[in-house]
């Protein structure tokens, strides 16, 4: 990363941790609130720089932190305290798909999934709650994938870099973050059953499935750069790199293409 945008990644998280102390959330237009989702499993001394922007927004009322890696106590890098916040410690390994399990746990109608590799700050997120909010029809992502059917390969859509142009449009698959209703949520499980599969044999292409959730494309929404973590591209921790990943998510995309979702 240029050192112009660590510089602004840095003073960013000291301005956030700020507001966080002194107890300043951004507010949105509106009642509604959102329950939070946030997986850890080899990437934890990055969840409270997570957690720093999301516990900065007062449209946020729910916050699970949960861990899927028994071999390590999450409670031991996480720093914030607040009475929305809540730490489960699962004794066994389990993939990305979980989100969602801890997700039907939550009394909410609103909810918004992080991967552990992004950290966003409360402006993204209210943009992106608002985007799902203007139009619940269509999940809502950060970063978006379309497929190529000729080549059979997924092409990443990145969020725009500082000051460049808005790239929002309707994709096939969003990632990274994941904004999305009940509705989409109980949808998510009905695909699931759709194509025979459990939820846990979906570990980590469970973005394909949310984003068949909608009566409508899913929407990659440009919010523009958030920081990240140099290890979402590490072999060893990040699950794309993994044998088979990319033969299975094709699979599931080509069975949620054939049952006709939102088509």
């Amino acid at each position: 990363m240029p050192r112009t945008r660590r510089i602004y990644f840095w003073a960013l998280d000291r301005y956030l941790r700020l507001l966080v102390r002194l107890r300043i959330r951004i507010q949105r237009d509106g009642s509604e609130k959102a329950a939070v989702v946030i997986l850890s499993y080899k990437r934890e001394n990055n969840i409270d720089r997570i957690l720093t922007g999301v516990l900065a927004c007062g449209f946020v009322d729910q916050v699970i932190v949960s861990n899927n890696n028994p071999d390590v106590d999450v409670s031991r890098h996480i720093s914030r305290r607040d009475p929305r916040l809540t730490i489960i410690q699962s004794q066994e390994h389990k993939g990305a798909s979980s989100r969602y399990d801890v997700a039907r746990t939550c009394d909410s109608e609103y909810f918004i999934c992080i991967d552990d590799d992004v950290s966003p700050d409360p402006w993204q997120l209210r943009k992106m709650f608002a985007c799902l909010l203007r139009n619940p029809a269509s999940p809502v992502g950060c970063t978006g994938e379309l497929y190529d059917h000729v080549h059979k390969q997924f092409r990443q859509i990145k969020p725009r870099s500082l000051f460049a142009g808005d790239l929002s449009c309707p994709v096939d698959v969003i990632l990274h973050i994941y904004v999305f209703t009940r509705r989409h949520l109980e949808r998510y499980f009905e695909n699931v059953s759709a194509i025979g599969k459990t939820n846990e044999a979906i570990h980590s292409s469970e973005d394909v499935i949310i984003s068949f959730a909608g009566d409508e494309p899913a929407t990659f929404l440009d919010v523009g750069e958030m920081a990240s973590c140099p290890s979402s591209i590490d072999p060893h921790i990040a699950t794309f790199q993994r044998s088979g990943f990319w033969e299975f998510r094709r699979e599931l995309f080509q069975k949620l293409l054939f049952l006709g979702v939102h088509k």
